[in-house]
C-alpha cells in the first residue's frame, strides 16, 4: 500500500527528516518499527540523529525506564545514544557500573529533567564525583530536579560534604547512602 511505501521511504531517510513534530504518537512508532527493521540504528553516526529525532518529540515514550546495571562496557560503547534517549528517563539503574567520578555519564545525568529514580550504587563515586553530579542544580536550578529516590551506597568515598550537594535536589525523598562514609 501507498501508506507502507512511504513509511519505508521515511524509514530509510531519518537523516534527511527535520522533525516529527504533529506526527502521531501511533504513526511514530510505527516509523521507529519500520527503521528498526530496516537496521536504521546500527551505524553510530546516523542512530545519534535518528534517536535524537524520535526522543525529541515523544519524549518519555520512547523510553521511560533504563537499567544497565553492572553494564560499564555497554555504556562506554554507547555513551552519546544513551544519553540522548536517556534525555526524559524517569528511571536510570546505573548500579555497579564502576564509573567514577569522571566518567562523562555522570556528568549527563544532569541534562535527564524527568529522572525521578537513581541508582549509582558502588559507581566508585566520591564527594567531588556527587558535586559533579548536582553543579547544575545547585548553580544553575537546572537538571534532575524531580528526582525522589537516590541510591548512593557502597561509594565508600562519598562522606558528609555530599550531602550539603544533594540539598539542591528538593523532591528528594529516599537516599541510601550505607556503605558510604557518610556518619
Amino acid at each position: 500500500s501507498l501508506f507502507h511505501r512511504v513509511l519505508t521511504f521515511v524509514a530509510d531517510h531519518l537523516t534527511s527528516v527535520e522533525s516529527l513534530a504533529n506526527i502521531p504518537e501511533l504513526i511514530g512508532e510505527q516509523i521507529f518499527v519500520c527503521a528498526l527493521r530496516r537496521r536504521a540504528f546500527e551505524e553510530p553516526a546516523r542512530a545519534d540523529r535518528c534517536l535524537e529525532l524520535f526522543a525529541s518529540v515523544y519524549h518519555g515514550a520512547v523510553l521511560r525506564s533504563l537499567c544497565l546495571r553492572n553494564c560499564l562496557l555497554v555504556i562506554n560503547e554507547y555513551t552519546e545514544p544513551i544519553v540522548t534517549l536517556s534525555r526524559h528517563l524517569v528511571h536510570l539503574d546505573l548500579g555497579c557500573c564502576h564509573l567514577g567520578d569522571g566518567h562523562e555519564m555522570v556528568a549527563a545525568i544532569a541534562q535527564f529533567v524527568s529522572l525521578q529514580t537513581l541508582n549509582l550504587r558502588e559507581n566508585g563515586l566520591t564527594d567531588a564525583g556527587v558535586r559533579r553530579l548536582t553543579l547544575p542544580c545547585r548553580m544553575l536550578g537546572r537538571g534532575p530536579l524531580l528526582l525522589r529516590e537516590l541510591d548512593l551506597s557502597g561509594n565508600a568515598g562519598i562522606a558528609d560534604k555530599s550531602a550539603v550537594s544533594l540539598a539542591c535536589f528538593t523532591q528528594l525523598r529516599h537516599v541510601n547512602l550505607s556503605s558510604t562514609s557518610v556518619t
